[in-house]
C-alpha cells in the first residue's frame, strides 16, 4: 500500500528544516555564512513601490514589497521599521499586517504581524510544495495610514531570502521616504542597503543631526556628531558650555558648568534626523566602513539615562545610516 503518512512526515521535515535554516541564517553573522559557503553574491533586490509619497492625515496608502532578478526563491523573512509617530500599519484582519504576494507563495506563514507602539512589522513565509520561484514579482504588501505631521522611511531592518535548501539568497534592501501632512522638513531617503559581511574590528562612527542641534544619537560605536549649525565635537569628549550663571546654579560668576547640567524639556513635537556613516577603526579614519551594523535610537528627559528605545536601523554597503523621528525628548 502507499506510505502516505512516511511521505508526510518527511514534507514536515523538509519544512522544519527550512524555517529552522532561515531562523538561523538570520542570527549568524554574514561573514560566517560566506566561510561556510552559504553567501553567494547576486543582484537580487528588494524595493518598495512607491518608492516616495506624500500623505494627509488619516490617508491610507497599499505599498508593494517587490523582489526583483531573483532566482529559487522558497522562503522569506522580512522586517520592516517606520517611525510609528507619523505612519501607521492598518491590519487586514486582527492581527495581520501583511497581504501576501505570490512570490514566495504563502503555502506556510510562520509571521505576519506588526507592532506599532515601537514600529516593527513582520512577515516570514515558505512555500511547502510549489516549485520555487525565478525573476520577479509581490512578496507582500502592507497598508500604512498617516497619523501625524512629519517624515519617515519604511526601511528593512531583515531582509533574507532562501532557497529550497535553505540556502540564503544574497539581496540589497531600498528604503521608501513618507512624508505625512504639510511637514515643511524634508529627509534624504536612505541608500539601498546591502546584505554584506560585518567585519570583526572596533568601529567608529559619525553622525550628522538636523533640525535639532542640542540633540546627541545614542550609538554604540565611538562616535563623532556634528550638530547642525555650529562645529563638530568629538562624541568621546564631554563638551562644555558657558551658560549665565545664576544664584541656583553656581555661588560665584566665574563658574563654567558642564553640558551635563540637565537642559530644558522641549514642551512640543519636533522632528529629528540623524544620520552618519559607520568606519572600521580610529576617528577620522574613513577607508573601512562597515556594513550591517545596528543603530539603534533612545530618547531621555534624564542626563546620563538612556530612556527609552525608539527605533534602529542598519548600515548599508557604505556604512550609511539615517533616522528620523518626532517627539519632545531633551536628549536622544
Amino acid at each position: 500500500m502507499p506510505q502516505y503518512p512516511s511521505l508526510r512526515r518527511q514534507r514536515l521535515a523538509t519544512v522544519l528544516l527550512l524555517v529552522t535554516l532561515v531562523f538561523a541564517q538570520g542570527l549568524m553573522p554574514g561573514g560566517c555564512m560566506q566561510r561556510l559557503g552559504m553567501v553567494s553574491w547576486a543582484q537580487t533586490s528588494l524595493t518598495f513601490v512607491p518608492s516616495s509619497e506624500v500623505l494627509g492625515i488619516g490617508e491610507e496608502l497599499l505599498v508593494t514589497i517587490q523582489v526583483n532578478n531573483v532566482a529559487d526563491l522558497y522562503g522569506a523573512d522580512l522586517r520592516i521599521a517606520f517611525n510609528p509617530a507619523v505612519i501607521q500599519v492598518i491590519e487586514y484582519s486582527p492581527g495581520v499586517a501583511f497581504q501576501p504576494g505570490a512570490m514566495p507563495k504563502p503555502e506556510f506563514v510562520l509571521k505576519n504581524e506588526m507592532n506599532n507602539g515601537s514600529g516593527l512589522a513582520q512577515y516570514i513565509v515558505t512555500q511547502l510544495s510549489t516549485a520555487p520561484q525565478t525573476g520577479s514579482g509581490t512578496v507582500a504588501r502592507p497598508r500604512v495610514v498617516g497619523v501625524g505631521t512629519g517624515n519617515t522611511t519604511l526601511q528593512f531592518v531583515n531582509h533574507q531570502l532562501a532557497n529550497a535548501e535553505g540556502v540564503a539568497i544574497p539581496n540589497t534592501a531600498g528604503t521608501a521616504f513618507l512624508q505625512v501632512g504639510d511637514a515643511a522638513l524634508t529627509d534624504t531617503p536612505i541608500p539601498t542597503q546591502t546584505d554584506a559581511p560585518p567585519a570583526t574590528a572596533t568601529a567608529t562612527a559619525t553622525a550628522t543631526e538636523t533640525a535639532m542641534p542640542s540633540a546627541t544619537p545614542s550609538l554604540t560605536a565611538t562616535a563623532t556628531h556634528t550638530a547642525t549649525p555650529g562645529p563638530s565635537p568629538t562624541a568621546s569628549i564631554t563638551p562644555t558650555a558657558t551658560e549665565t550663571p545664576t544664584p541656583s546654579l553656581t555661588p560665584t560668576p566665574s563658574n563654567t558648568p558642564t553640558a551635563t547640567a540637565t537642559p530644558s524639556i522641549t514642551p512640543t513635537p519636533a522632528l529629528r534626523i540623524f544620520q552618519g556613516h559607520v568606519y572600521q577603526g580610529g576617528i577620522g579614519d574613513t577607508s573601512k566602513p562597515l556594513a550591517e551594523v545596528t543603530v539603534q535610537l533612545y530618547g531621555s528627559f534624564t542626563v546620563g539615562h538612556p530612556g527609552i528605545f525608539l527605533l534602529q536601523t542598519v548600515t548599508n554597503a557604505n556604512g550609511f545610516f539615517q533616522v528620523s523621528y518626532t517627539g519632545s525628548y531633551a536628549h536622544y
